[in-house]
């Protein structure tokens, strides 16, 4: 839901990303808000010239136009919303095309679906090829920050 992007997108993203980022190996290259320059490399540099308030605003257009909508996440409900919005943008679409595919081996149906796709997300970690290995720790974290991030705000969702 839209409530979901304007209440807990952002703060989750600020949360992970932090403001500004330009980390040795990381393919990215420079990031502020997590907006990687090597693939928004204009709206970085439009970013890095103006307050961190503006940077966050810029920001928060490009995760709305291109991952929350661009989704349509706003069909999603609480938290499957969040999972595929942290999903799409820490991997892109194809990831989270293979992770919502059904598959009980990996995700029983008991699990609610959104739980089921953060386990499939560590399933994929632990396969990772050796490219991705120094990532794997941050984003096995992520997965444990967001778990937490979730059960904190549960109350009162749908």
């Amino acid at each position: 839901m839209r409530t979901t992007f304007d209440q807990f997108a952002l703060q989750w993203i600020e949360a992970q990303e932090g403001y500004m980022s330009d980390l040795k190996g990381d393919a990215g290259g420079l990031t502020i808000f997590g907006i990687a320059s090597r693939w928004h490399g204009a709206e970085v540099a439009r970013m890095r010239a103006v307050s961190k308030e503006s940077a966050r605003e810029i920001a928060a257009a490009i995760y709305l136009a291109d991952y929350w909508n661009k989704y349509a996440l706003d069909a999603q409900p609480w938290p499957m919303d969040m999972v595929l919005f942290d999903t799409v943008v820490q991997h892109g679409p194809r990831t989270v095309a293979a992770l919502t595919a059904p598959d009980d081996t990996l995700a029983p149906r008991r699990l609610p679906p959104w739980e089921a796709i953060l386990l499939r997300r560590l399933v994929h970690y632990q396969t990772a090829t050796n490219r991705l290995w120094q990532q794997r720790t941050g984003w096995i974290n992520r997965i444990a920050d967001l778990y937490t991030f979730i059960a904190a705000r549960r109350g009162g969702q749908s």
